[in-house]
């Protein structure tokens, strides 16, 4: 087993709230703050949470918006922008980047100008890795 053999048993989230976990070790979350995905802190087999920290730049992707007050160390609900689905990586990626698809229909990190299919949530290790996906397409100069 790969150590991110849990997704198999991933259910999609559609409804676009997702729990969260606030691990910005400065700030508390206030409702409606813009936040962000903590790539620092990936949803693993030992960490059961997406985790976020609040935005403080403009180049903070992916972000979303806050619908509970979430204090440090804390749970909350975010609003986000797609749905989180499962897929196979075509090569190794660090959790936050930016993802398009291989000519194999596998995701690897986006290149500037062409479409970028989502945000990767996970970290892939290499090819045929189980990675989760937030979905939200963008042209990126």
């Amino acid at each position: 087993m790969s150590a991110n053999d849990f997704i198999y048993a991933y259910q999609p989230n559609l409804t676009g709230i997702l729990s969260v976990k606030n691990t910005d070790g400065t700030n508390d979350i206030a409702a409606g703050d813009v936040v962000t995905f903590d790539a620092a802190n990936p949803l693993s087999a030992t960490n059961a949470f997406f985790c976020v920290k609040r935005a403080n730049a403009t180049s903070d992707s992916p972000s979303w918006i806050a619908i509970d007050a979430i204090p440090k160390t804390k749970q909350g609900r975010v609003a986000i922008n797609g749905p989180i689905v499962g897929a196979v990586a075509g090569a190794a990626i660090t959790a936050g980047t930016p993802v398009m698809p291989t000519t194999s229909g596998q995701l690897i990190a986006q290149t500037a100008g062409l479409q970028q299919t989502g945000y990767c949530l996970t970290t892939a290790a290499g090819i045929n890795d189980k990675i989760l996906v937030l979905v939200c397409a963008a042209f990126n100069h």
